[in-house]
């Protein structure tokens, strides 16, 4: 079994071409897949499920 990657929020950012305040938004009004959350914060996503979402996504603005 292959071993999950995980990214970090800043990661995921700047994929999207977005800032990490944008990218938390999104993550709180659930437009993005769930994070992983430490301590109640966003700590990190597994690269696979951003991949799926941004595949399977519509382009969006800011």
């Amino acid at each position: 079994m292959a071993a999950e990657n995980f990214i970090s929020i800043k990661e995921v950012a700047k994929r999207l071409g977005k800032s990490v305040s944008t990218v938390r938004r999104y993550a709180q009004n659930g437009y993005l897949p769930e994070p992983i959350k430490k301590n109640g914060k966003i700590h990190s996503w597994r690269e696979s499920q951003i991949d799926l979402w941004m595949s399977q996504s519509q382009p969006f603005g800011g």
